[in-house]
């Protein structure tokens, strides 16, 4: 069963109290992030904070341009305290990307010659 909201002008509305009691529906979409620095590409993540709550896009790895196609709906009963959020507070989204260890670009790179090594060698028969 699903429950059709109204749709609200809030121009129609003097101020954010005359909202109280009524839903508030926040669509969130994150497509993607752009030319982000080369050492934070390892792995790399959106996470946002709404109502008291966490969330975050699905991780994308080696991509200095990662697709996240992230997609959340809210909906929240519009109380007293929400109106003073949305009245004093943002909605901040961070991208974060972690770098990787010193140890795993060793053992990548080494093993990138050692598939050379045997590639060349495949060659060379």
């Amino acid at each position: 069963q699903t429950c059709a909201l109204p749709i609200l002008n809030p121009l129609e509305y003097e101020n954010l109290n005359d909202l109280i009691g009524k839903n508030l529906k926040l669509n969130i979409e994150l497509k993607k992030a752009s030319d982000l620095p080369e050492k934070y590409i390892f792995k790399t993540m959106c996470r946002y904070t709404w109502n008291d709550s966490s969330y975050e896009t699905k991780t994308v790895e080696r991509r200095k341009d990662p697709i996240f196609d992230y997609f959340s709906e809210h909906i929240t009963a519009i109380t007293e305290d929400m109106v003073n959020y949305l009245m004093y507070n943002t909605l901040t989204v961070g991208v974060f990307g972690m770098i990787e260890s010193k140890k795993k670009q060793i053992a990548a790179a080494a093993k990138l010659d050692e598939d050379e090594t045997a590639f060349q060698d495949v060659l060379k028969k």
